[in-house]
C-alpha cells in the first residue's frame, strides 16, 4: 500500500468589506472637471439592521442581502443632478461584510514503480469537492435598481480532474 499521497486545501473567508456608494457626483466639486465621474458614499440610517435574512441564491430574481431601508442617497440638488453633501457612510461598513466563502479542495495521488526507470502516477484532483455555491457580493450602489441584491455565485461548481503520467 505504498505510493499513496493525499492533498487538501481548505479556504474559509469571513466575507469582503462593503462600501455603500451613490451614483450621483458631488456637484460642489464639479467645477474644472474635478470629480466628474467620482462616486460618493451614501448615508447610513442609524438603528436599522443593515442586512436581511436570506436563504441560498435565487438565480432568477437575485437574493436580497442588504436592507434598502438602512441606507439612503445623500440630499440632492433641486434638479436632482448632483449631491449637496457627502454621505455619512464609512469607508467600509464596520459590522457588515459580504457573505462568507468556504471551499475545500482534495487530491489523491498513487505513484507506482513499473521498472527501475519507469514510474506511473495516477492522480485525482477535486476542486470545491463539496460543491459549495456560496454567494457573491451584493450591489452596493444605493440608488441603483439592484441595490443590496446578490445575482452571482461566489465560486465555480465542483470540478474533478483525472491525470495519468508516465515517467521514463
Amino acid at each position: 500500500m505504498s505510493g499513496w499521497q493525499l492533498t487538501a486545501i481548505q479556504n474559509y473567508f469571513s466575507g469582503d468589506p462593503l462600501v455603500i456608494t451613490s451614483s450621483f457626483s458631488p456637484g460642489f466639486f464639479s467645477f474644472a472637471g474635478l470629480f466628474e465621474n467620482a462616486s460618493m458614499r451614501a448615508d447610513v440610517i442609524p438603528g436599522v439592521p443593515q442586512t436581511v435574512p436570506h436563504n441560498g441564491l435565487d438565480i432568477v430574481n437575485g437574493t436580497q442581502y442588504l436592507n434598502p431601508l438602512a441606507f439612503a442617497t445623500p440630499p440632492l440638488s433641486p434638479g436632482n443632478s448632483f449631491a449637496l453633501r457627502f454621505g455619512n457612510a464609512p469607508g467600509f461598513l464596520p459590522r457588515t461584510r459580504g457573505p462568507g466563502h468556504s471551499s475545500e479542495d482534495f487530491g489523491i495521488v498513487k505513484n507506482t514503480r513499473v521498472t527501475e526507470r519507469v514510474t506511473v502516477q495516477f492522480r485525482a484532483d477535486m476542486f470545491n469537492v463539496f460543491n459549495r455555491v456560496g454567494l457573491g457580493d451584493p450591489d452596493t450602489c444605493v440608488d441603483c435598481g439592484t441595490f443590496g441584491i446578490i445575482t452571482d455565485p461566489a465560486h465555480d461548481p465542483r470540478v474533478i480532474q483525472l491525470a495519468l503520467r508516465l515517467t521514463f
